[in-house]
């Protein structure tokens, strides 16, 4: 499946002189972590629509399997909204951390030795 957007991305990081097959690499690794989470997410989402309905019971009225779809859709769009923002809160500590030991080492490496 083409993903115009992922392509974006992944030409806009290029431009910093990243190497296209590294974030191939990038992209084949995560995307099994990226499964498992949504994975996770979803099966709650189907637990919560299966306490509804009850397997061999008449299927609820047709407001009710509406309303359960709505909810399945808001619930993608939380969902994504929720990994989004602790990914985002991820990597801004994790940048944070390693910009800080850069700069520590670099600082270390310039003290003349006494």
């Amino acid at each position: 499946m083409v993903r115009p957007k992922l392509i974006d991305v992944f030409n806009e990081i290029r431009q910093y002189g990243v190497a296209t097959e590294k974030l191939i690499d990038l992209h084949e690794r995560i995307s099994p972590l990226i499964d498992q989470i949504s994975g996770m997410l979803v099966q709650a989402g189907i637990e919560h629509v299966l306490d509804r309905i009850n397997p061999g019971a008449a299927l609820p009225p047709d407001t009710e399997v509406a309303e359960l779809i709505t909810m399945l859709v808001r619930f993608r769009t939380q969902a994504v909204s929720a990994v989004s923002s602790t990914l985002a809160f991820s990597i801004e500590s994790t940048i944070e951390s390693a910009v800080g030991q850069i700069l520590g080492d670099f600082i270390a490496k310039e003290v003349p030795p006494e």
